[in-house]
C-alpha cells in the first residue's frame, strides 16, 4: 500500500505518518509547509497548492498512490468566524480538488479528517448543526466525499475528531507551541511569556463555568487513521462517518489545574466572556459500525494525565532545543535525560 497524506507535516499528520510507516505502509506527504510540526527528512514530500488538481493527479499516478488520508486544512473556530473566505478556500476548495484528482488517478481509498464541530451543541444526538464557518466547511467536505463514495468512485471514512492533544510518548515529536492555536500549547506559551492565559467562559452553565471538551491523545488518533485505512482498503462499498473521542469530558479549568500540577506552580489565567461559535459541552459517544472491524477494535489508551504530561515534556524539550523541526525519517526516542 502507498498512501498520500495531505497535511502530513502538521501536528496530527506527523504522528499519523510515523504510525503508518511503523505499520509498513509507504507514505507520500503533500504539505504546503505553512504550519509544520515536523520536517519530512528523507520521506518524499510535495509542496503543492491543493486547490490545483492537475499536479496532484501527476503525483498520484507517478507514485502509484492507492489511498489518501486528507488532513490538510485550517481548523480554528475563532479564526474561521473572522475570515470565513479563507476557510472556504483552505477546506472546501482543496477537498474538491483532491476528490477530482483521486477520481482521475483511480485512487480507491479515502480517509478524511473531519471534526465533531459538525454537531455544534447537538453532539449527544449526533445531529448536524454547525455553529461556525469552520464546522460548516467540514459538513460540506464530508457530503462531497460521501456522495462520490456512494457512486462507487472510492471507499471513504470520515473521522470526526474530538480535541486532539498531547505529544508522542515514545518519539521526540509534538505540537509546535509557537504556532499552535490549541488550548494546551497556548497555556504553556502563556507561561513562557509570563502573561495570564485567556480563558473563555461557557455560553451555558457547566460545573465550573468553563467549556467542557473531550480530549484525545494524538497517538490514539493516529492509530485510528491506520485502522480506518485498513478497513477502507479491505471492505467494498464503505461510506461511513465515525466519531473519535474518549467519552470523557474535561473542562478548561481542569486542564489549567492539571498543567499547574505538572509544572509545580499555579498557571495565571484571565477570565473572558463566551466566545462566538463555542458550544458549552462537547463529548463523544461510540458509533463505530461493527463491519469496520479494525476501527471497531480501537480504544483510546492514554488518560488525561498522560495527555498533559506528554505535552509538558514536549514543551520543555522545545524550550531547550535549537528550534529545529523533528525529522520524521530520523526520529529519536525519549531518553532518560529528556524528561
Amino acid at each position: 500500500m502507498r498512501t498520500m497524506v495531505t497535511g502530513g507535516l502538521g501536528y496530527i499528520g506527523s504522528h499519523t505518518v510515523v504510525q503508518l510507516r511503523e505499520a509498513g505502509i509507504d507514505v507520500i506527504i503533500v504539505d504546503d509547509g505553512r504550519s509544520p510540526s515536523a520536517s519530512p527528512g528523507s520521506i518524499t514530500n510535495f509542496c503543492n497548492d491543493l486547490r490545483q488538481p492537475e499536479p496532484l493527479v501527476k503525483v498520484m499516478k507517478e507514485s502509484r498512490i492507492d489511498s489518501i488520508i486528507h488532513l490538510a486544512g485550517s481548523k480554528n473556530v475563532g479564526e474561521s468566524v473572522a475570515n470565513p473566505g479563507d476557510y472556504i478556500a483552505n477546506n472546501i476548495q482543496t477537498t474538491v480538488s483532491l476528490v477530482r484528482a483521486a477520481i482521475a488517478a483511480k485512487v480507491k481509498t479515502f480517509v478524511f479528517s473531519s471534526s465533531c464541530s459538525v454537531y455544534g451543541d447537538h453532539v449527544s444526538r449526533r445531529e448536524i448543526r454547525p455553529t461556525s464557518p469552520y464546522a460548516a466547511t467540514k459538513v460540506v467536505a464530508e457530503e462531497l466525499i460521501r456522495q462520490f463514495a456512494s457512486l462507487g468512485f472510492f471507499n471513504a471514512i470520515c473521522l470526526r475528531y474530538f480535541n486532539a492533544a498531547g505529544a508522542s510518548t515514545r518519539w521526540r515529536l509534538g505540537e509546535r507551541s509557537s504556532t499552535s492555536k490549541n488550548l494546551i500549547p497556548k497555556i504553556l506559551t502563556s507561561v513562557e511569556d509570563g502573561v495570564p492565559m485567556p480563558v473563555f467562559m461557557a455560553p451555558t452553565a457547566t460545573n465550573d463555568g468553563t467549556c467542557i471538551r473531550d480530549y484525545i491523545h494524538v497517538e490514539d488518533l493516529a492509530d485510528a487513521h491506520v485502522r480506518a485505512l485498513t478497513d477502507c482498503s479491505r471492505e467494498q462499498g464503505v461510506s461511513a462517518s465515525v466519531d473519535l473521542g474518549t467519552g470523557v469530558g474535561t473542562s478548561t479549568a481542569e486542564i489549567v489545574a492539571e498543567i499547574s500540577r505538572c509544572l509545580g506552580f499555579e498557571v495565571a489565567i484571565e477570565l473572558h466572556g463566551p466566545r462566538l461559535g463555542d458550544p458549552s459541552v462537547v463529548i463523544s459517544s461510540s458509533n463505530i459500525p461493527a463491519n469496520l472491524e479494525s476501527l471497531a477494535g480501537w480504544n483510546p489508551v492514554h488518560a488525561r494525565t498522560e495527555i498533559i504530561s506528554s505535552a509538558v515534556r514536549w514543551w520543555r524539550h522545545e524550550r531547550q532545543g535549537s528550534g529545529q523541526l523533528p525529522d520524521l525519517s530520523r526520529l529519536k526516542t525519549w531518553g532518560s535525560r529528556e524528561g
